[in-house]
């Protein structure tokens, strides 16, 4: 018995350490290290700021130095980028720098990228035709990445992007993981935190048997 308490532990222990856990602070901080980041034609993010309810970029647009700031909140385990509006049948106005920060940390995730998610100016125009709701959300596979649109006047709405830290592919990854392929992605079907209590809960189950337990003679 205990040689098969040897053998679980061997097996389950990599899955442990690899578990990842993306903190409130650590997104932040992930945020606050975007500096000369090419995101769109002629336009350089330079530097980022974190600040108490605000993320400030200096770009470099068309050789121009610019300063944008996009507001933020925390609700729960959510970070809530503040976009843009849009007005139905109009292209979103002011929009495309909380949408630059929401890519970049899609891009810093084990996400996979999916057209009908990918919610840019193209994909939010489609959403307001296809809907007339007061509220209109919509979310990636994982439950990781969002945007919710709503409506704050007559047929103009505010655009927010959401990300989900209790999401299936919430962990941030670094640009050396992503280049060696060294990541650990997030089961489908829910948050990988849930599988691991249960398999340490076999384990401490089968450490108790082994020790105070007696195997069949």
């Amino acid at each position: 018995m205990k040689k098969l308490l040897f053998i679980l532990i061997v097996l389950f222990v990599p899955i442990i350490v690899s578990a990842k856990a993306t903190t409130k602070e650590g997104v932040m901080e992930t945020i606050s290290t975007i500096q000369n980041t090419q995101v769109d034609d002629e336009i350089v993010i330079k530097n980022t700021t974190i600040n108490t309810n605000e993320i400030t970029l200096e770009l470099l647009e068309s050789n121009k130095v610019v300063t944008k700031s996009i507001p933020y909140t925390w609700s729960d385990n959510k970070l809530i980028l503040s976009g843009g509006t849009i007005k139905r049948g109009e292209a979103p106005e002011n929009n495309q720098y909380a949408f630059y920060i929401y890519s970049i940390l899609e891009s810093k995730t084990t996400a996979p990228y999916e057209e009908n998610h990918y919610y840019n100016s193209t994909l939010i125009r489609k959403m307001l035709e296809e809907n007339t709701k007061k509220i209109i959300e919509d979310h990636n596979t994982g439950d990781t990445f969002s945007i919710i649109l709503k409506e704050t006047d007559n047929n103009i709405y505010q655009i927010e992007y959401q990300y989900n830290l209790a999401g299936d592919d919430a962990p941030l990854v670094s640009q050396q993981e992503i280049n060696t392929d060294a990541v650990l992605t997030n089961p489908n079907t829910g948050n990988i935190h849930f599988y691991i209590t249960v398999l340490l809960v076999i384990m401490l189950g089968i450490t108790a048997y082994t020790y105070w337990g007696k195997d069949p003679v």
